[in-house]
């Protein structure tokens, strides 16, 4: 995954549906420009 804040994705990659405190992945998805279908079908291609 190409994402400016890839990291935060993979800390927080074990917390289902929690993705970390709201703000951060709020500004996660932000900085990223993506929506959260697209971040979670990318964790979930990485998964399987």
């Amino acid at each position: 995954m190409n994402c400016c804040a890839a990291k935060n994705v993979q800390i927080n990659f074990f917390i289902p549906q929690g993705y970390g405190p709201a703000g951060e992945y709020a500004w996660m998805l932000e900085q990223c420009g993506l929506t959260a279908p697209q971040v979670t079908q990318q964790i979930l291609d990485a998964v399987l």
